[in-house]
């Protein structure tokens, strides 16, 4: 049953703590609060109306993904991008909501998922189970079902490459690998947010899929690591082609591919 009593008062603090967080985080990741900000609690209680108490969890928040530092007698001071934490996911989300350098930033996480996929993959090789190599196959196939249907660009689309890739990361039992697929979740879910996922996915990505996921179910660790490697340089060109489009004139990354006769 749905309950029609209102949100209670804790639950109402937390969704303006997660809407000020948002908005602090926007600003400070766009530059429109500059490195060398100095801001204040006071400050900060008086713009968003709330509580000191509130302010002090958003400040605590941002100081742990490294955008601020907060000192007595100075202040809350906005930190430069190399104090970042830019692996955080929360950060990656923010980072790609500023449109000016969403596909840049897109494609430097590509460029560090080419760094560590590639060897997640041959691990994945060498350990999954039967029942994860199964799994694999049934997404990959399922992925080049629904690209050639125009789904690529689909939620049901992005959950399953979240899944198919969260796999392949954590299946090598390395914890380290593991920890990094929610960054490859970011990027893929950033690109399908940001329309720059085409609804006709590369046919060769989608083969390519299917080919990791028989490599792994086979144990051939070359193989793997060879279609892992492929998989991110197709995304990368997709990425920029995807912003060519949407730059230009029409949108033709969105119709379906044109059949050789």
């Amino acid at each position: 049953m749905v309950s029609l009593q209102p949100p209670s008062r804790r639950g109402r603090t937390s969704i303006k703590h997660d809407a000020i967080l948002h908005e602090l985080g926007l600003e400070i990741v766009s530059g429109e609060l500059a490195t060398g900000t100095v801001l204040t609690l006071a400050g900060l209680e008086e713009r968003f109306a709330t509580s000191r108490t509130v302010m002090r969890e958003v400040v605590r928040v941002l100081e742990s993904m490294g955008l601020v530092v907060s000192r007595r007698r100075v202040g809350i001071t906005v930190q430069p991008p190399r104090n970042w934490s830019v692996l955080d996911p929360t950060v990656i989300g923010w980072r790609l909501e500023e449109e000016a350098s969403r596909t840049s930033q897109l494609v430097s996480l590509h460029e560090l998922r080419r760094g560590v996929e590639p060897q997640a993959a041959r691990l994945a090789a060498r350990y999954a189970s039967a029942e994860q190599c199964g799994r694999l196959l049934d997404l990959a196939v399922g992925m080049r079902e629904r690209g050639r249907d125009g789904g690529g660009a689909s939620d049901e689309f992005l959950r399953a490459d979240i899944e198919f890739h969260n796999i392949v990361m954590s299946c090598g039992r390395n914890e380290m690998f593991a920890a990094l697929g929610a960054i490859i979740g970011a990027v893929l879910d950033g690109r399908t947010r940001w329309e720059l996922q085409p609804d006709y996915p590369d046919a060769t990505a989608m083969d390519t899929h299917v080919r990791l996921a028989e490599a792994i179910g086979s144990g051939d660790e070359d193989a793997a690591e060879e279609c892992a490697v492929l998989l991110v340089d197709i995304a990368v060109n997709e990425l920029v082609e995807a912003e060519r489009e949407l730059r230009g004139p029409g949108r033709r990354w969105h119709n379906p591919p044109v059949q050789s006769r």
